[in-house]
């Protein structure tokens, strides 16, 4: 599985559309939050903003298909890359049918005519056929190991007794489907098998206490986080000059997460409007204010009604107009 992933990653690169799509996505305007207001309100009079913002929202799935960090083979980001680009494909469609601004319409063939290189090459689809076949049964031992769907490898449990009996359950359910001849991935199938038979005494703890943790990535999360904060505030790749010099500094302020802490040195002053009294100045300068969650909420609503054609260009609709008349009328047999 692990070369046909390779070929898979291979297939798709050399049809050099990764960099070209993600120049599209890059020159894409941003989210129109005045725009968006009007969405939240239940219509929309700039049309023409509304149809990119669902271009943009439409390729956003395809751009976050890397590597999860946790390898091969539950991290199969050739494999994505081709699922997300079937789904953005039809979601292309969808709006394609519906579009009518010129400009909108152009990137959407562009961005069409790109992603079915990918979608509609018969040697790509037949591999990612094999590989989606493949990948189902390590799926099933991922819920063998009793981790959750959008779990992580590296997550600390205390159930290595009952993962093991799953996975006796699921690698006999194998040996089943191999000896009815069924599966289509006969070889790889068996080779699962006998690796599995081959390790299974050194897969499990057998720690029914829960003190020796899988890995030492919950050792490791604490150094991680602070590099990763510091990563987001600086932008910088390398942050070992940083640390070094304000390391302790960064250490104490993730206590910041710890409630006896924030208890002790704030009392009863909540954090977030300490720290919000410093920044009252630059909200003041904020146009439309509006967090990311909302923002796409309100996107995927303005997607949903304009591909659906129950998005309106004005704010009037027949029903509001029907409720102003009939108060009009209350208030004139009222005024008789």
């Amino acid at each position: 599985m692990g070369s046909m992933h390779t070929d898979l990653g291979m297939m798709i690169n050399r049809m050099g559309i990764k960099s070209r799509i993600k120049k599209i996505f890059r020159d894409l305007p941003e989210y129109d939050r005045k725009c968006l207001l009007d969405i939240e309100s239940g219509f929309c009079n700039n049309t023409p903003a509304m149809e990119m913002m669902c271009i943009r929202r439409i390729l956003e799935p395809l751009m976050g298909t890397g590597s999860s960090g946790y390898g091969f083979p539950f991290s199969l980001r050739h494999f994505n890359f081709y699922n997300a680009s079937m789904q953005v494909k039809k979601e292309l469609n969808d709006l394609q049918a519906v579009v009518k601004d010129r400009n909108t319409l152009s990137t959407l063939e562009e961005l069409l005519d790109l992603i079915v290189t990918v979608t509609e090459n018969i040697a790509i689809r037949d591999l990612a056929s094999r590989i989606g076949n493949v990948n189902v049964t390590f799926q099933g031992f991922r819920k063998a190991f009793h981790l959750p769907e959008k779990g992580k490898l590296s997550e600390n449990t205390c159930d290595d007794e009952f993962g093991h009996e799953n996975c006796g359950i699921f690698i006999g359910q194998l040996k089943e489907i191999v000896k009815s001849g069924f599966t289509h991935e006969m070889d790889t199938t068996k080779q699962i098998i006998s690796a599995y038979e081959k390790w299974e005494e050194h897969l499990f703890a057998q720690n029914k206490e829960g003190t020796i943790p899988r890995t030492n990535n919950s050792l490791e999360q604490f150094f991680r986080k602070i590099r990763r904060n510091v990563r987001k505030r600086t932008g910088n790749i390398a942050t070992g000059k940083l640390l070094s010099h304000n390391g302790d500094k960064l250490a104490i302020f993730q206590n910041i997460g710890i409630p006896d802490y924030v208890k002790l040195v704030f009392g009863s002053i909540n954090i977030a409007a300490k720290f919000g009294s410093y920044r009252k100045g630059l909200r003041k300068n904020m146009i439309y204010p509006m967090t990311r969650k909302k923002i796409l909420e309100l996107v995927d609503k303005g997607k949903k009604n304009l591909i659906s054609g129950t998005l309106r260009n004005n704010p009037y609709s027949d029903e509001l107009m029907e409720k102003a008349g009939n108060v009009r009328r209350a208030e004139l047999i009222q005024g008789t």
